[in-house]
């Protein structure tokens, strides 16, 4: 998966009445950057944007600027937002002390208020990549009548791909925050969308999700880095699991038979589970590439060639080494860079986990 580095800049303009009967000139400001476009020519470019979709999950923002306005562009990252309200509030884990971030704290003791800033940039990323995703789905028919058109088949799977990606959002949305504003492809640029409840967009969400799953392919013929049919499968299990919760009526027997779904096609998990968390675990995600058991559904490629971000693995890795970690063990781990000390699990974790489990006793 190709990190483009095209800028695609969507501009909502709001006409405001302010007494006022000429224009004037200087307001039709074209991209100085040109980097920077209007205008798609090829279909080339819309895959593009398609990466930078994929992208926002990942990267802090597009050629290396801010997407979103956050005091530390790799605080913004979206893995790095989820990772922190979904965990650092629980019992698993917390960030060192020796950082004092503002805000951590409060989602270590449980003692947040609605001035906390993870919760502001949290919320401000899904509403981004949902309506990165909202962009794409009313540029994409573009795509068949420009230079090197993509075809109506290709056209059909990348929209099933980025409704895929929206759903996960939203679900990202219902989980941590219990509503939202709900926003598709469908509203005008600049309209006030609907607030709506976990209730109410559960099943948008899940209708959305379970039409578009049936445009997917399989993960035996999936480009290594876009969503499979089994990965969107997960999704749509993880949401009909917590039914229950955002709706108030269990779908257990759903999230089963998704899951049944998954094991008819990918029924082998990785021979070590170690592997998983190497950096050559790409071979064990859900793709025509795959060199083992696709055990990782839907995965999110970064390296250190492409797609560097102080989010993503990059936080939940070296950010979890102390910053004195000895040379010698820094070496035989391939890790690159002095450790920042700060995600960590608490002490009782590793006591639940036996020593002798050599498979999983990686404290």
């Amino acid at each position: 998966m190709i990190i483009n580095k095209l800028k695609y800049t969507a501009i909502a303009c709001v006409a405001l009445g302010m007494g006022l009967s000429s224009c004037v000139d200087d307001l039709n400001v074209d991209p100085k950057n040109p980097s920077q476009l209007t205008t798609l020519t090829s279909g080339e470019q819309y895959y593009q944007v398609l990466a930078q979709v994929y992208g926002g999950l990942v990267l802090s923002g597009v050629n290396g600027g801010s997407d979103i306005t956050v005091d530390d562009g790799g605080a913004g990252v979206y893995t790095r937002q989820l990772w922190n309200l979904q965990e650092l509030c629980t019992d698993e884990a917390f960030v060192g002390k020796n950082w004092n971030d503002a805000g951590l704290d409060e989602l270590d003791y449980a003692t947040w208020s609605p001035d906390n800033h993870w919760l502001y940039e949290a919320m401000s990323r899904f509403t981004f990549q949902i309506n990165l995703c909202n962009e794409f789905l009313r540029i994409i028919d573009e795509a068949a009548v420009v230079a090197n058109p993509i075809s109506a088949d290709e056209i059909a799977l990348m929209k099933c791909e980025a409704r895929t990606l929206r759903a996960l959002s939203y679900y990202h949305m219902m989980d941590l925050f219990g509503k939202g504003p709900w926003v598709t492809e469908e509203h005008s640029i600049g309209t006030t969308p609907e607030t709506m409840t976990r209730a109410e967009m559960f099943p948008l969400v899940v209708a959305d999700l379970e039409d578009a799953i049936k445009g997917l392919k399989p993960a035996s013929q999936t480009i290594y880095g876009r969503v499979s049919r089994e990965g969107a499968l997960m999704l749509l299990a993880k949401l009909y699991l917590n039914a229950e919760v955002y709706t108030g009526t269990a779908m257990w027997q759903q999230c089963a038979t998704a899951c049944q779904e998954i094991v008819k096609t990918i029924p082998d998990l990785a021979p070590t589970y170690r592997y998983l968390f190497c950096g050559s675990n790409d071979k064990y995600v859900a793709s025509q590439s795959a060199g083992g058991p696709m055990e990782i559904l839907w995965g999110i490629p970064q390296d250190n060639s492409n797609t560097q971000t102080y989010g993503g693995t990059t936080y939940l890795g070296l950010g979890a080494y102390n910053a004195n970690i000895d040379k010698n063990l820094q070496q035989r781990l391939g890790i690159e860079g002095t450790g920042w000390g700060g995600p960590r699990v608490r002490p009782e974790v590793p006591n639940v986990i036996s020593a002798r489990d050599e498979e999983r006793y990686l404290f």
